[in-house]
C-alpha cells in the first residue's frame, strides 16, 4: 500500500487550504473521476508547491494539510480511499517524467500504478526504464510485474496490494464515471419533462386565443352585415310633418284682415 512520507516543513493544518482543496478534488471527482491524473497535478500544486521531484521523492512541504484534507474526504460517501488519493500523485509524476516516452503510452493504468512503487529510489530509475520497454513489448502479466519489481527493490517479502484491490481501484473509476453520467441523464430528462409541461400549457393558451379570436371575428362580420342591409331612415320629426293646404291657408289670413278692420 501507498505510505505516507515524513511533513519536511508545516506545523500544523492551513485550514483555508484544506477547505479550498477539499472543494476542488471533490469537483474533479464528480466531473472526470477517471483521468486521477489531474488530481494528482492538483494535489502536487498545492501539497508539494507544484515541484514534482520532491513529490517522486514523497517530500511534503504541506503534508499536515494533506493529511487534513484527506482525513475530511473519508468522511464523505463514495470517496476515494487515501491509497488513491497517493496514487495520483504517482501516476502524474510519472506521467510527467515519460510524457515523451512512447513505451509508456503503451501501458494500461494497472501496470502504471505498479510501477510507481519504483519511484522513491534514484537507484531505481534505470530498472524502470528497462522495464516500461519490456512491458510494452511482452504484455507481462501483472503477477510477473510484481514479481520484478519487488526483486528491484531487493525486498521479496514487500507488501503488495492485491490484483483485485488495484482491479477494484480501476473499476471505482470506471463506476464514478458510469454514476456520474445516469445522474446527469436523469436531471436532462426532468428538464425535458419540464419544458415539454410547459410547451404543452403554451399551446392549449395558443389554441384557446386562436378559438377567441376566431369568434370575435365572426361576431363583427355578422353586425357588417346586419348594418348592410337595413334601408336608411328620417327623422321622425321630417316624416310626420302634413303639407298645408293652400285653401286654408288663406282662410287664414282673410280672418286675420277682418280682425284688423273690426279693430
Amino acid at each position: 500500500m501507498a505510505k505516507e512520507a515524513k511533513d519536511f516543513r508545516e506545523e500544523e493544518a492551513d485550514q483555508a487550504l484544506v477547505e479550498e482543496a477539499t472543494k476542488v478534488v471533490i469537483d474533479f471527482i464528480e466531473v472526470k473521476h477517471t483521468n486521477s491524473i489531474e488530481v494528482g497535478r492538483y494535489l502536487i500544486e498545492k501539497f508539494y508547491d507544484n515541484d514534482f521531484e520532491r513529490a517522486r521523492k514523497g517530500k511534503k512541504v504541506k503534508g499536515k494539510s494533506l493529511k487534513k484534507m484527506l482525513d475530511d474526504l473519508q468522511e464523505l460517501p463514495n470517496t476515494p480511499s487515501k491509497s488513491w488519493f497517493y496514487n495520483t500523485i504517482n501516476l502524474a509524476v510519472d506521467d510527467k517524467a515519460f510524457k515523451y516516452n512512447p513505451d509508456y503510452g503503451k501501458l494500461n493504468l494497472t501496470q502504471k500504478i505498479c510501477l510507481t512503487y519504483l519511484n522513491k529510489k534514484e537507484k531505481y530509475q534505470a530498472p524502470k526504464l528497462d522495464l516500461i520497454k519490456k512491458i510494452a513489448e511482452d504484455e507481462m502479466p501483472i503477477k510477473n510485474l510484481r514479481e520484478r519489481i519487488a526483486e528491484i527493490k531487493a525486498q521479496p517479502g514487500q507488501e503488495w496490494p492485491s490484483l483485485e484491490v488495484i482491479q477494484g481501484m480501476v473499476d471505482k473509476d470506471k463506476k464514478k464515471c458510469t454514476d456520474k453520467a445516469i445522474r446527469r441523464q436523469k436531471k436532462l430528462q426532468l428538464a425535458i419533462g419540464g419544458l415539454r409541461a410547459k410547451l404543452d400549457k403554451q399551446e392549449v393558451e395558443l389554441a384557446v386565443c386562436q378559438e377567441i379570436i376566431k369568434l370575435t371575428k365572426m361576431k363583427a362580420d355578422s353586425r357588417s352585415k346586419q348594418l348592410a342591409n337595413q334601408p336608411d331612415e328620417q327623422p321622425a320629426e321630417l316624416t310626420n310633418v302634413q303639407p298645408v293646404n293652400q285653401t286654408e291657408e288663406q282662410s287664414v289670413e282673410e280672418n286675420e284682415d277682418n280682425s284688423l278692420e273690426a279693430a
